[in-house]
């Protein structure tokens, strides 16, 4: 049986598989960084799963800067895939939009989320800053900490919602979309971003590459399935959004199938002249 890898995390161990975030210390522990993991547990039938619950953090104290930066640098590249998103360093101020879909799963895609995913995103995107620098700091200084947060969570209300906030999303101001939810909202969203851009040639080919995460949370959930199959990992929530922490990310194929034009709609168009658009799309799919 192959071994599991093994990062070293002052003197203890950790699989580099189950790290979602590497955070720094504030106030008295300014000097410390702290590596959050989520193992994955045996369940029924020796399936391995995670749970957004069973955090364990393993924290190390440096004598310097110098030491706490050389150490941060060999874990973010010891323990993150080496195409991690999160390791450029124009994402690292950059939001993430989540959309989740609270009908999904029988109606239980706000809670899955609440529950496996946002504790695992927020180990990634949420970082503490010191509280204002005074003279003489107080107890409650320490603990007003001020946190900020790259997640901006959309809670869909209706069909349509996921689509209308990715064809709007600001590519620029954003580094990846997330979706909770099933096939259905995975869907709604690749096409917002495509559908939207589609006048545009250099933007819809921006738009296709943009990162999207998927956490499933329907009752199919096709794409996830095969994702987590050919990253040998388990197809569960809290799994995915690790996946979604670490910033790992692979190419899929999409398929458009477009709407055969009329006689007049090919006269009009040769009129226009515009190519970039040639016929009205009838469906566009992920290939899993």
């Amino acid at each position: 049986m192959r071994a599991a890898p093994r990062v070293a995390v002052g003197e203890s161990w950790v699989d580099p598989r189950d790290v979602a975030g590497i955070t720094r210390g504030v106030g008295p522990k300014a000097l410390t960084l702290t590596v959050h993991t989520f193992p994955a547990k045996r369940g029924l039938w020796r399936r391995r799963r995670r749970e957004g619950g069973t955090r364990v953090d393993r924290e190390v104290s440096f004598a310097s800067e110098a030491d706490l930066a050389a150490a941060r640098d060999r874990l973010r590249g010891e323990c993150f895939p080496a195409n991690a998103l999160w390791l450029d360093p124009a994402n690292e101020t950059k939001k993430v939009l989540v959309v989740v879909n609270p009908a999904a799963g029988g109606g239980k895609g706000a809670r899955l989320y609440e529950r496996d995913v946002e504790p695992v995103l927020r180990c990634a995107f949420e970082t503490q800053m010191d509280a204002p620098k005074k003279s003489s700091p107080s107890r409650a200084d320490f603990e007003n900490r001020v946190t900020f947060s790259r997640l901006d969570v959309l809670l869909t209300r209706a069909r349509g919602d996921a689509h209308a906030a990715c064809a709007a999303l600001d590519l620029d101001a954003y580094a990846a979309v997330v979706c909770v939810g099933g096939d259905g909202t995975l869907a709604e969203a690749r096409n917002g971003l495509v559908a939207a851009r589609a006048g545009d040639a250099a933007a819809r080919r921006r738009a296709a590459s943009f990162p999207i995460g998927v956490v499933p949370a329907g009752s199919g959930n096709a794409v996830a399935k095969s994702l987590a199959f050919f990253a040998n990992e388990p197809c569960d929530a809290a799994s995915a959004a690790l996946a979604v922490a670490r910033g790992g990310s692979c190419a899929l194929d999409a398929a458009d199938v477009f709407v055969p034009k009329t006689k007049t709609e090919e006269t009009d168009e040769t009129s226009a002249n515009d190519d970039d658009e040639p016929s009205r799309v009838a469906m566009r799919s992920l290939l899993s």
